[in-house]
């Protein structure tokens, strides 16, 4: 009895996991750049892809773009004042916003140029840190504490939030940690070693 019970195991067993070692493995291509292969410069600020899958790079000293063969710069131009530190924002319509000294620009991908959604009243030190998109609009949290709303479609301005915490122009230590993205309406930062929501 034991021992036709042990083979009943066995052979289910067997057929539990016959399909886990039939599974193909797959092989992943890996590729590394610098410099030499036309990276600007080794310390990279932030990175994203656009709806077309370029690879978008920002550094200390600029932006790239990767188009999947050659590394194109991005210079200072029309809808663009400022390309130095910059974060990078996908929408969910696919949309890339840069954020940057001066403001949000968002880049057109059919022109191949960018437009000035949002500037800031007076240069930043820092550039913007994009917190998420809920409910059609876009939110990003200021060198100032302001938690800043504008429209996801029309890009125009929809709220400002002062937090009350300290600004993190002149103490860095107030720079905050974002969650990834707003859930359920909220968001969760870590600012000088506390957690918000």
């Amino acid at each position: 009895m034991i021992k036709r019970s042990l083979i009943l195991i066995s052979i289910f067993l067997v057929v539990l996991f016959r399909p886990l070692c039939a599974q193909q493995y797959s092989r992943f291509n890996s590729f590394s750049y610098n410099v030499n292969e036309g990276l600007l410069q080794s310390t990279i600020h932030d990175m994203a892809f656009d709806k077309n899958n370029c690879w978008w790079l920002s550094y200390p000293n600029g932006l790239q773009r990767f188009d999947g063969k050659n590394f194109l710069f991005v210079p200072i131009q029309p809808g663009l004042p400022d390309n130095k530190f910059s974060r990078f924002f996908k929408c969910k319509d696919g949309s890339l916003l840069v954020s940057h000294l001066n403001g949000i620009s968002r880049y057109d991908d059919k022109g191949n140029k960018f437009a000035l959604i949002y500037a800031y009243k007076e240069i930043c030190t820092t550039s913007s840190e994009f917190i998420g998109e809920n409910d059609g609009v876009i939110y990003f949290y200021t060198e100032a504490a302001e938690i800043i709303g504008i429209n996801a479609g029309s890009f125009k301005l929809q709220s400002i939030f002062k937090t009350g915490l300290p600004d993190y122009k002149k103490d860095f230590s107030y720079n905050p940690k974002l969650s990834d993205n707003i859930i359920g309406g909220k968001v969760a930062m870590i600012v000088n070693k506390r957690i918000y929501t």
